[in-house]
Order: C-alpha cells, then sequence, then structure tokens
C-alpha cells in the first residue's frame, strides 16, 4: 500500500435506540443484521491526524449500486429503506494529503424481512387470494348457470304456453268457420226457402185478388220487402261461409266476392290470379280468403281508396298474395301499435291468420301513396303445430 496512506475504519454502529453492541468492536464488525424498517448509521473516521476537516468519504453498497457515492467531509452514513435482503458494504476515506485509503474488508449486512414480506407468507396469500377468486368465479359461474337455467327454462315455458295459446286459437278458429257455415247453411237453406215461399204466396194473393187496391198496395210493399230480406239473407250467407268456397273452389269464391263486394262498394276492384297446382286444403283455402276479405273491408273501411288490385300467385308449396290500393296511406308501425292496444286489429288479424298457416306478411305504405300487403303462405295445410284446420 501507498505509504501516504492513512487507513479509514468504522468507528460506530447504531440505531435509533443507540449503539449496536456486539462481542466485537465496530472497526471488527464485519455482520450487521437488523429487522426490516430499522435505521442503520455507521460512523468513519480517517486515522489520520493532520487537519480533519481536510478529510473526504465515501461508499457504495452492493446489491443497490457499484458506484462510489461521495459523502464529502461527512463521517457518518445513515440508512432508513433498506428492503430486507443482503448488502456489501465498501466504504473508503481521504486523508489531509488527498490519499484514498480502502478497507479491503466489507461490511456484510443483512435485513430481516417481517412475516408479510417473507416468500411463504407471499406464496400463502397469492394461494389464499387466488383459491378466493376461484371459489368467487365457481360461486358466480354456478349461480349464472342457475340463472341461465332459469332463463332458459321459463322461455321454454313461456314458448309452450305461446304455443297452447296459438293452437287454442287455431281450434278457436275452426270451430268459429264450422259455426259459420252452419248458420251460413240454415239461412240460406231454410230461412231463405222459406222468405221466398212467403213471397211467392203473397204474389199469388196479389194475382187471385186484385179488387181492393189498398190490400194489393200493402201486398206489392210486403214482397217488395221480401226482396229486401232475401238479398239481405243472401248476403249475410256469403259472407259467412261463401258456397262457391266449398263447390267451385277458392278462385271461384275470391271471383264471386270480389264481384259483389265491388257492385256494393263501388269501388273497382280486380283479381288477377294464376291457376292454383290443385285443390288447396280446407283451412288454407278458408285463410286466403278471410285473409283477402279482411284486407279489401279494412281498404274500404279505412283507405278512402278507388281501386283495389289483388294477385294471387303459387309454387309447389307456397301461395302469394298481393293486395294493392291507391287510398291515402297510413304509418305502417303506428297502425300495428294501434293493434296491439286493441284498436283496429285488422292487420293483427290477417297476420295472425298467415302465421299459423306458416307463413308471412309484409306491408309496404306511406301516407298518400297508397298501400300494398304482401303475403305468404304455405299451401301444404298443416300450421306450425302440425295441426290442420277443417273448416267444413
Amino acid at each position: 500500500p501507498d505509504a501516504s496512506a492513512s487507513p479509514t475504519r468504522l468507528t460506530s454502529i447504531r440505531n435509533l435506540t443507540g449503539e449496536i453492541l456486539g462481542d466485537r468492536p465496530a472497526w471488527l464488525r464485519r455482520q450487521i443484521t437488523l429487522n426490516y424498517g430499522e435505521i442503520l448509521s455507521l460512523g468513519m473516521a480517517v486515522l489520520d491526524y493532520d487537519e480533519e476537516h481536510r478529510h473526504r468519504y465515501a461508499y457504495r453498497l452492493g446489491g443497490i449500486s457499484e458506484d462510489w457515492i461521495d459523502l464529502g467531509s461527512r463521517r457518518e452514513l445513515t440508512f432508513t429503506d433498506l428492503s430486507p435482503g443482503d448488502y456489501q458494504l465498501t466504504f473508503r476515506g481521504m486523508n489531509s494529503r488527498g490519499v484514498w485509503s480502502e478497507d479491503s474488508r466489507p461490511v456484510h449486512i443483512r435485513i430481516i424481512p417481517p412475516f408479510w414480506m417473507t416468500t411463504w407468507f407471499r406464496v400463502a396469500v397469492s394461494l389464499l387470494v387466488a383459491g378466493f377468486l376461484f371459489f368467487a368465479h365457481r360461486r358466480r359461474t354456478t349461480r349464472l348457470r342457475q340463472r341461465n337455467q332459469e332463463l332458459v327454462h321459463f322461455h321454454e315455458q313461456r314458448e309452450l304456453a305461446h304455443e297452447q295459446l296459438k293452437k287454442l286459437a287455431s281450434r278457436l278458429e275452426a270451430a268459429r268457420e264450422d259455426e259459420r257455415a252452419r248458420i251460413a247453411r240454415e239461412l240460406h237453406d231454410e230461412m231463405g226457402q222459406a222468405l221466398t215461399a212467403t213471397k211467392i204466396n203473397l204474389q199469388l194473393l196479389a194475382a187471385s185478388g186484385g179488387k181492393d187496391d189498398l190490400a194489393a198496395a200493402r201486398v206489392e210493399d210486403a214482397i217488395g220487402l221480401l226482396d229486401q230480406m232475401i238479398e239481405h239473407v243472401r248476403t249475410l250467407s256469403l259472407d259467412l261461409r261463401p258456397p262457391l268456397l266449398d263447390e267451385l273452389g277458392l278462385l271461384s269464391a275470391l271471383r264471386g266476392y270480389v264481384e259483389t263486394r265491388a257492385q256494393r262498394s263501388g269501388l273497382r276492384i280486380t283479381l288477377d290470379a294464376e291457376p292454383l297446382p290443385g285443390k288447396l286444403p280446407p283451412q288454407v283455402e278458408i285463410a286466403i280468403f278471410r285473409v283477402v276479405q279482411e284486407a279489401v273491408t279494412n281498404t274500404f273501411r279505412h283507405a278512402e281508396a278507388s281501386e283495389i288490385e289483388i294477385e294471387i300467385s303459387s309454387s309447389a308449396d307456397r301461395v302469394e298474395i298481393t293486395i294493392r290500393d291507391d287510398g291515402k296511406g297510413f304509418d305502417v308501425e303506428e297502425a300495428l301499435g294501434r293493434g296491439l292496444l286493441g284498436h283496429h286489429l285488422g292487420l293483427l288479424g290477417i297476420r295472425e291468420r298467415v302465421e299459423s298457416l306458416g307463413g308471412s306478411m309484409s306491408i309496404e305504405s306511406t301516407p298518400g301513396y297508397g298501400a300494398t300487403l304482401r303475403l305468404t303462405v304455405s299451401s301444404a295445410g298443416e300450421d306450425q303445430y302440425g295441426e290442420g284446420r277443417t273448416g267444413r
């Protein structure tokens, strides 16, 4: 070593409570053990009896920095926030002649961590947190699965109830059609024949009398009233159940209905229909007839139209119906919304009747520009639940 250098030694090791005493003096201590959070203060001195104010000190702490940290003339070194672990402290001092001397034996400092900073505690906490998260996830997943099962069950029950309601509506519609057919037959066969017979009797009475002008006038008046009643009964019978539907089929019944309706209302109603691929099932025929009947009635009541066009086309398994008018049009969403509220149920009735046959409905309309109703129904005769309606 340089003969002009002066040795640098530790002179004290202290914490907040005072000197840290050991079995050896400070300058011989090479191991210092402290708990985490304790303050460590080290005193140093250059063994040079010349001018003390010219002494300088520096240190480096292995594990944090490998560079020398200059302390200037301060002889004390204090650590307040050392993390748990092992450190190697090396220090040096400069004497009054400007020569540095380094203690060749570093001081080993060990900071003991508290239990919450130990590896085993961190592993235990991590496992505990992971277990808690796993348990919470499993519990939430289980609850969500149960909730999903409840929702699926509720949806299935709702669908089942919806299907049951649809089936009930289908049966009610079939029963209503049967009742209409029965009433129509009674009106046409019994009441119509009775009125016709009464008219003939009055005509014979008028022909055989002839002397009493007042009686003759009353007979003529009665005959006129009977004509009106017969026409009314015939119209009511046709509306309830057109006999052409049973006798000649759908297209003939529709042509008869269109002609009769056009004569009564003054509207120009045209029917352009392609030949159907064979005889349709009864429930399909009556459904199409009722749809056209309802659509024409709605147009007459609300559209203020002068013309209605009806087109019917078919394929192997579908029948398509298009109904156009030149009326005042309407807001489709608003009209369907009013139907859901219980007002103007015509469109909803048409849609339900078409959907019961596995079909679909679309409406195009703008206020002031008329309306177009397009319908597509299955020609197979089975509704979406696999049940047909006889309607006969």
